[in-house]
């Protein structure tokens, strides 16, 4: 018979998605500015330049991500990676090989559960690809459906 009240009211969570598409580069790491957000208890996402996730609270988080490419024509992506960076460094890397196969389109996702010390730790999503011939017209981060995204949520306290 015990109610709780404001259990959850302050616990740092977001989820951000990325609101237009935006070009990627060729064999280079692209941060992908997801600017958008769904909801950011806490106000500890900046999605207006920094575009990353510095919980104010010490613990363990749940992060989710993914990331939608498009090549602008079907053989100019080789391999695709998605880039958690944590404190500037790359941290987690799901990846997908092509080869000289064709691709249209394809998307990553993943989750992890991180520590975060409360203070300085942050996350930032990137993307990677490496095109088939360096004159190849590229590809892009795709927006359609939140596609590109990031959130996380804290699981447990410090």
């Amino acid at each position: 018979g015990a109610t709780i009240t404001g259990a959850l009211a302050a616990t740092p969570s977001f989820f951000a998605y990325l609101a237009s598409d935006q070009a990627a580069s060729d064999a280079s790491w692209t941060k992908i500015t997801v600017n958008t957000e769904l909801y950011d208890t806490g106000g500890c996402y900046d999605h207006s330049s920094n575009y990353r996730f510095t919980p104010t609270t010490a613990g363990k988080y749940n992060v989710v991500y993914g990331i939608t490419f498009n090549p602008f024509a079907a053989d100019d992506v080789s391999e695709a990676l998605l880039g958690i960076y944590k404190n500037g460094s790359l941290f987690i890397q799901p990846s997908n090989a092509y080869g000289t196969h064709p691709v249209t389109s394809n998307t990553i996702t993943g989750s992890q559960i991180l520590d975060f010390n409360g203070s300085s730790d942050y996350i930032e999503l990137y993307g990677y690809f490496n095109f088939v011939n360096s004159g190849n017209t590229g590809a892009k981060f795709n927006s359609y459906k939140r596609s590109c995204y990031l959130g996380a949520s804290l699981i447990v306290g410090a």
